[in-house]
């Protein structure tokens, strides 16, 4: 029997398996061998990873990303059950999510249901208690942060901040163009992402006179990692406005 049953949407969340397995746990990524415990990396994996754990009697962790409050507006959750270890849905005639009614409905059952339910910020934690009524641990996740260490830093050469995320209101990138107008030499700053913030953020940052690049076509894992390995500074959102 495995520790782990590891349920990943991507790449970025298996980063994490290698380390493990270098500490000697057994996980797989995929078939039906039984395990210890099941781990959902991602809220579009929940579903697979309940009924995985109901099938071979083990625990289930779910860790969750993001709960865009949009998506749920003012709705009510669809009718979920189980049926022979499937999770079946009634889908409600009014009142529902304003968006993926059936994803967060199902995805709202297992979070409920789940042994324990890792967020990776307290604003996904606090969203989680009040729309879902699911108590999270605030769990970080980085990005490969075994390769990725800081390098040399010389208070004469310009730094480099970089910010890899959606650019929506709620992010408030705007803070990191704000925050590098204090910055002596003056910092240059590279958005990777997509969003309705981006015009904003451009004509925000020709004001404030910040060398700004803007990626909203998402580039190759390469570029990423090529984009983190040069920057000086990572910018994360770390569970309230404005957090660097």
């Amino acid at each position: 029997m495995a520790d782990l049953r590891w349920f990943a949407p991507n790449r970025y969340c298996t980063l994490v398996v290698q380390a493990l397995r270098a500490r000697g746990f057994g996980i797989e990524v995929d078939g039906d061998q039984p395990a210890a415990l099941a781990v959902a990396m991602d809220g579009q994996r929940a579903v697979a990873a309940r009924e995985y754990a109901r099938r071979h009697h083990c625990p289930l962790l779910l860790y969750l990303w993001d709960l865009p409050p949009w998506r749920l507006g003012t709705g009510r959750p669809d009718a979920v059950f189980e049926w022979r270890h499937r999770i079946r849905r009634v889908p409600r005639i009014i009142g529902g999510y304003h968006e993926r009614s059936g994803y967060y409905s199902r995805l709202r059952f297992v979070a409920r249901r789940a042994d324990h339910v890792w967020a990776p910020s307290t604003a996904t934690a606090t969203d989680l208690a009040a729309r879902f009524g699911v108590a999270a641990e605030v769990v970080p996740f980085c990005f490969d942060s075994e390769r990725f260490r800081p390098g040399p830093w010389s208070p004469s050469v310009p730094p480099r901040l970089l910010v890899v995320s959606r650019l929506v209101p709620h992010k408030n990138q705007a803070a990191v163009l704000r925050a590098t107008t204090r910055l002596t030499p003056k910092a240059s700053v590279r958005f990777i992402g997509q969003g309705t913030e981006a015009d904003s953020l451009a004509r925000l940052a020709r004001d404030l006179g910040v060398t700004l690049r803007i990626d909203t076509d998402w580039p190759d894992d390469a570029e990423v990692s090529r984009a983190y390995r040069e920057a000086t500074v990572v910018w994360r959102r770390a569970g309230s406005k404005g957090s660097a």
